[in-house]
């Protein structure tokens, strides 16, 4: 009996129907880097339909504890981070254990430093690296040349959405916590760092609150970009030395500690993804005296000069959660594709994309599970993570 489609179980139909039409094949086992949050749980269950899912890597900053409890009793859950990730032999033994061929699915480049040393080490193993962000997306092309075929999806249309997305709920985060202490962002000077696809919708929803925004991006292109939609560009310097409130959205630690030392006081600091990636805080706590303001606020104080860091420099909109509606599932229904060619018709290796019509017919199945009015569906028994 076919029943009206309701938005709670269209998730789950998007990844069945995604399933069944990609008809992947059997026999791969990956291993899974996850922002793991309840909008992740249908994801790792059609992960697992269509692989076998050798350890969930949860990104630190981005763990549910309710998603968590329960992803353990499904997954082998690895709480590793980076560091860890790279400097021990976790990525190795679960290579090593696997029956058959690996893909990696990654965000933010935790596998780049490793990749061509474990396809030298376990040669025939690994088929390819499917990352989701473009800080990763960088990381993988700083390590060309390439042993085995990375698909990226962060340069992907597909992905515009989400990143728009990821701007506004950035702001509504940067906005709560200036609330907090007592700052309206309408009435500062906000500036923005890197003018890509995330900083260039941080830019535009600050322009539309009414706020002062200037953008430094380091190609010239984006500056006219930026220009071209009513922000001012001044130089690196004056951003530095004259902003209220600095968005970083580089992925290529924008913010050093000369940087931090030439602050305009009082100014708050923002990231858009996690702090490593994004400044170097290495010698903060020994120039200045650390002093949190609020659970998310830590103010840095010295004798020249003193500024406010928010969320330890990491991700500012995973504080409230980071929803992303139904945009999110998309990017990810494109890797669980980019498996597909991985496992079918692997390309030489290098970074690669999705074609064309490859991303058409995601888009068309995309809307015809979320956009449909009304929308039916006859079989809901998709299960749970």
């Amino acid at each position: 009996m076919e029943k009206t489609l309701s938005g709670e179980f269209r998730p789950k139909v998007f990844f069945d129907r995604l399933s069944k039409q990609l008809q992947i094949p059997a026999g791969a086992n990956t291993i899974v880097v996850t922002h793991l949050l309840q909008d992740a749980q249908v994801y790792l269950r059609t992960l697992d339909k269509v692989s076998h899912i050798l350890s969930v890597i949860p990104k630190p900053k981005s763990i549910d504890t309710t998603v968590l409890s329960t992803a353990r009793t499904h997954f082998t859950i690895n709480q590793s981070d980076r560091e860890t990730l790279q400097t021990s032999n976790i990525v190795r033994d679960l290579l090593r254990s696997a029956a058959g061929r690996v893909v990696l699915f990654d965000i933010g480049g935790y596998f780049a430093p490793l990749v061509n040393d474990l396809v030298d080490s376990f040669p025939g193993k690994l088929v390819g690296v499917i990352e989701d962000t473009e800080n990763g997306h960088q990381k993988y092309d700083r390590a060309q040349p390439l042993k085995v075929p990375v698909f990226s999806v962060a340069r992907s249309p597909l992905k515009d959405n989400e990143d728009f997305l990821v701007g506004q709920s950035v702001l509504f985060s940067a906005d709560a916590i200036l609330r907090e202490v007592g700052k309206l962002i309408q009435y500062l000077d906000c500036s923005v760092f890197g003018y890509g696809k995330i900083g260039g919708s941080i830019a535009d929803h600050l322009s539309r609150r009414g706020a002062k925004v200037s953008v430094f991006d380091k190609d010239p292109i984006r500056r006219m970009a930026a220009s071209n939609r009513l922000c001012k560009i001044p130089d690196r310097e004056q951003i530095i030395k004259q902003s209220d409130v600095i968005f970083c959205a580089t992925g290529g630690q924008v913010l050093k500690i000369h940087d931090f030392r030439a602050l305009k006081p009082g100014c708050v600091v923002f990231s858009v993804t996690s702090s490593d990636d994004e400044m170097d805080i290495t010698y903060l706590n020994a120039e200045y005296l650390a002093e949190d303001v609020t659970q998310h606020v830590t103010k840095f104080s010295s004798f020249s000069n003193h500024f406010y860091l928010v969320n330890k420099g990491n991700a500012v909109n995973f504080i409230h959660k980071a929803a992303l509606g139904d945009f999110i599932h998309i990017v990810r229904g494109e890797m669980i594709y980019a498996l597909k060619v991985l496992l079918e018709q692997p390309p030489d290796p290098g970074i690669h994309e999705l074609t064309q019509k490859q991303r058409s017919e995601l888009a068309e199945l995309w809307l015809k599970t979320f956009a449909s009015e009304p929308a039916h569906y006859s079989d809901l028994a998709v299960g749970g993570i």
